[in-house]
């Protein structure tokens, strides 16, 4: 008696699992699924210099608009005495693949907020969507080690058809080395080269 009851409990249990998988909901098999990804370049530079912050795409997405907060982390622990974060000032910005694009990006206690907004969609082939310059502290020390990492529910993308993209993003690692080339000064009226960047 007990094992008829027990596998009565099971087949009920059997169909109902099949109920639920008959009524999930199934996509289309020409609708891409796939999350956005992006990543962020590792960079290795001296105290003091300026670096290039690139974010660039895993694969082609167009983009219009969006908010990026950056918030760097030191690795390991935080040493007694300095902030949070290792830069000093924004010295240039530049979007990629839409000359007219509206790029910001400014320090808020210890985030870089990048705003950008394009009247055409970005990011149609993989490869860098938005370069940020910035300064490094002078009092950060060689050997020190930051994750360019982002916050992201305070960051936001919206697609080319204007409807919110969510995103993951692979984050880059900030490596201080006095060994380390330092970028050519630059601002708004000297372009800034990337050749403080890495990617894999």
């Amino acid at each position: 008696m007990r094992k008829t009851k027990t596998r009565s409990v099971v087949l009920a249990s059997m169909s109902l699992c099949f109920l639920m998988i008959a009524a999930a909901p199934r996509l289309d098999a020409g609708v891409d699924t796939e999350i956005f990804k992006l990543r962020v370049d590792d960079v290795v530079a001296p105290a003091g210099s300026t670096i290039g912050l690139v974010v660039r795409s895993y694969a082609p997405r167009p983009i219009r608009q969006g908010q990026v907060c950056f918030r760097p982390r030191r690795t390991p622990a935080l040493r007694l005495g300095r902030g949070d974060s290792p830069f000093a000032e924004v010295v240039g910005v530049a979007v990629f693949g839409a000359g007219k694009s509206k790029l910001s990006a400014e320090l808020v206690g210890d985030m870089i907020v990048v705003t950008f907004d394009a009247p055409r969609a970005i990011n149609e082939a993989e490869g860098p969507i938005f370069g940020i310059y910035l300064k490094l502290r002078d009092d950060v020390l060689s050997g020190d080690q930051y994750t360019l990492d982002v916050d992201l529910p305070a960051s936001w993308i919206v697609d080319a058809a204007g409807a919110p993209l969510p995103f993951l993003v692979r984050p880059g690692t900030l490596d201080v080395s006095s060994r380390a080339m330092s970028l050519a000064p630059c601002g708004p009226e000297t372009p800034c080269a990337l050749a403080a960047t890495s990617s894999p």
